[in-house]
């Protein structure tokens, strides 16, 4: 499916996630199709909500610990684009580790969560994110290979 924005045209690749409120693809932009991104896409019932959302996440400032926002629209097809990040999502790495008895060490612990601080600080300075949890955290390498988080921008 073709998803025009504000500022490009998005499509659609294969889903990613469904959720409360809608679901997500990962896709690409139609003029650069090696620009990959995650389109948030609402249930019919929450589009008043999602608009809302939208541009909430437009204010949002820059961090390295917040997942940008690219492009969205809300007319005739509600959609928000974010970067697409690669890594997978708190939950799944906390799964994983109880699966194979991998322990946190502290120095582990602590930068994880400086950056989820580091990206509170900023999302609240606009809004406030109010799905705070392991599935709308993202875990992505580093280059020092440390696990760096992302939040998404809702």
């Amino acid at each position: 499916m073709i998803y025009n924005g504000q500022q490009f045209a998005f499509e659609t690749d294969h889903p990613l996630a469904e959720g409360g409120m809608g679901r997500v693809f990962e896709g690409h932009r139609q003029d650069d199709p090696s620009i990959r991104v995650a389109i948030k896409v609402p249930h019919p019932d929450y589009a008043a909500t999602f608009l809302r959302e939208a541009e909430a996440a437009q204010r949002v400032a820059d961090s390295p610990h917040v997942v940008p926002v690219m492009d969205w629209a809300d007319n005739p097809s509600s959609f928000i684009a974010f970067r697409c990040i690669d890594g997978p999502t708190l939950r799944k790495v906390l799964e994983h580790r109880r699966a194979h008895n991998e322990y946190w060490s502290a120095a582990e612990l602590i930068g994880l969560f400086h950056q989820l601080v580091d990206a509170m600080k900023v999302i609240n300075t606009r809004v406030v994110h109010r799905d705070l949890k392991p599935d709308n955290i993202i875990t992505a390498p580093h280059a020092e290979s440390h696990a760096t988080a992302c939040l998404q921008r809702y």
